[in-house]
C-alpha cells in the first residue's frame, strides 16, 4: 500500500469512525434510558434486575469506549442482543421485542461494517421472530420488519455509495497534486533556464556599455532596448519564481531587527535617480521618535516589498509630479507610506488589488510594463513578516499605500 492509498483509506476510516461516534452516543443514551425506565413500570423482580443489569452494562460500553472503541460498539451490540434475547424468550414474550429490533436494525449500517454489519443483521433477524415460534403476534410486524430489512439495505447502500464517491474524489485529487507538482517543477526548470541566459544578456550589454566601442546612434539605442526587455524578462521570471516560492512554503526568511532609515534611504535614493527620467521627485518624511526606530523584518524581502511600491508608485505618477514616502508611528506600530499623485484606484478594483494578475484599469505613464504579479507578492511577503499591507485611494487623486509592523 503506497502512502497515498493508506492516506485515503485513514481518511475514509476517520469518516467513518466520526458518524459512528455520534450515533453510538445517541443509542447509548436512549438504551440506557429506556432501560431505567423499563426498570420503573417492570412489575417481575426478574424483569427490573435485568433492566438494571442491562443498563449498567450500557454504561460499562461507555468507559470501553474512551479506550476501544470498536470494542465498544460490538460490546454494545452484544448486551442489546443478550437482553433483548432475554425479554423475548424468557420475561415477556409478547413485549417490545419487535419494537426494539426494529429501531436497532437501521442503525447497523452507522455503527458497524463489513462482517459485523452482517451479523447483527442476521441475529436480530433471528430474534425478532422468536416471539412468532410462541404465537405472540401476528404477521403484521413481520411485514413490518421486512420494512425495516429494506431501511437496513437502503442505508447500506447509501453509505457504500458515499464512500465510493468519496474515494473517487480523493483519486481525482491525488491526480490534480501530481499535476500541480509536474506544474511547479516544469515552472522551476523552465523560469531557471530562463533567467541564465537574460542575465547573461544583460551583463553582455553591460559590458559594451564599459568598453571603448564606437556605435552609432542606432546601434546604442537598439543595445538599450535589448537590454530593457532583457532585464523586464528578468524581472518577470523573478516574480514567477517568488509566487511559486510562496505556494510552496519555501521562502527562507530570516526575520531580524532592522533600521526603518537606513532602508528607506537606501531605496528613496536609488530610486530618486529613475525618476529624475520622468522628471519626478521623491519626497521623504519621517516622523519618528528616534532616528534608529527598528522592526523584526528579512532586509531582503523588506527592501523587495519598498522596492515595488515605489517602482509602482513611479509606473502610474505623471510626469514632473511628486511622490512622497513617509514613516511614522501610529500606536505602537510603524507604518511607511508611499504615496503618489496617479490616477488613483476604484472602490471596484481595490477589491482585487492584491490578487494574482490583476489588472488595473489605469494604465503606466510611459510605457511601463506590468505583470499583475508586484502587489499580489507584496502583501504575501509582508504578511509572512507578521505585516499589514492596505490600500487608500479614489479616483482621480492618488493612491496611498501603508505597510505596518510592530516595533521592535
Amino acid at each position: 500500500m503506497d502512502t497515498w492509498t493508506k492516506a485515503n483509506s485513514d481518511a475514509q476510516n476517520s469518516r467513518f469512525e466520526g458518524r459512528r461516534a455520534v450515533f453510538y452516543k445517541i443509542i447509548l443514551i436512549f438504551l440506557v434510558v429506556a432501560s431505567l425506565a423499563m426498570t420503573l413500570i417492570a412489575h417481575s423482580p426478574n424483569s427490573k434486575l435485568v433492566n438494571i443489569v442491562s443498563a449498567g452494562l450500557y454504561l460499562t460500553t461507555y468507559f470501553v469506549y474512551l479506550k476501544k472503541p470498536r470494542l465498544a460498539m460490538i460490546l454494545l451490540g452484544l448486551f442489546f442482543q443478550v437482553f433483548i434475547s432475554i425479554h423475548a424468550i424468557l420475561l415477556d414474550p409478547g413485549g417490545q421485542t419487535e419494537f426494539t429490533i426494529l429501531a436497532f436494525t437501521p442503525m447497523l449500517p452507522i455503527l458497524y461494517r463489513n462482517r459485523w454489519s452482517t451479523y447483527f443483521f442476521i441475529s436480530n433477524a433471528i430474534i425478532f421472530h422468536v416471539p412468532y415460534l410462541m404465537d405472540a403476534y401476528d404477521s403484521y410486524f413481520r411485514l413490518t420488519y421486512v420494512a425495516t430489512a429494506c431501511i437496513f439495505f437502503v442505508i447500506r447502500r447509501f453509505i457504500d455509495e458515499g464512500e465510493d464517491y468519496e474515494r473517487k474524489i480523493d483519486v481525482k485529487q491525488k491526480e490534480l497534486l501530481e499535476l500541480n507538482d509536474q506544474k511547479n517543477q516544469l515552472i522551476e526548470i523552465v523560469a531557471h533556464d530562463l533567467k541564465a541566459p537574460l542575465n547573461q544578456i544583460i551583463g553582455c550589454i553591460d559590458l559594451i556599455d564599459d568598453s571603448n566601442f564606437e556605435l552609432k546612434n542606432k546601434e546604442i539605442n537598439l543595445l538599450d532596448q535589448i537590454k530593457k526587455s532583457a532585464t523586464v524578462m528578468s524581472h518577470m521570471i523573478s516574480q514567477i519564481l517568488n509566487i511559486e516560492a510562496i505556494e510552496n512554503k519555501k521562502l527562507n526568511m530570516s526575520l531580524e531587527p532592522v533600521s526603518i532609515i537606513d532602508i528607506l534611504d537606501r531605496e528613496v535614493c536609488d530610486f530618486a535617480v529613475l525618476a529624475k527620467q520622468k522628471g519626478i521627485s521623491f519626497i521623504t518624511k519621517v516622523q519618528l521618535k528616534k532616528r534608529d526606530v527598528q522592526i523584526m523584518a528579512d532586509r531582503q524581502y523588506l527592501c523587495q516589498v519598498l522596492q515595488n511600491l515605489m517602482s509602482n508608485a513611479l509606473k502610474f505618477s505623471p510626469k514632473d509630479s511628486l511622490i512622497r514616502v513617509e514613516a511614522n508611528i501610529v500606536n505602537d506600530k510603524v507604518q511607511i507610506r508611499v504615496i503618489d499623485n496617479g490616477p488613483g484606484i476604484s472602490d471596484k478594483e481595490q477589491k482585487q488589488l492584491f490578487t494574482r494578475y490583476a489588472k488595473l484599469s489605469a494604465k503606466p505613464t510611459d510605457g511601463e510594463d506590468s505583470s499583475g504579479l508586484g502587489l499580489s507578492i507584496t502583501k504575501k511577503f509582508v504578511e509572512a513578516m507578521d505585516g499589514k499591507i492596505w490600500c487608500e485611494s479614489a479616483l482621480n487623486q492618488g493612491s496611498t499605500f501603508t505597510i505596518e509592523f510592530k516595533e521592535h
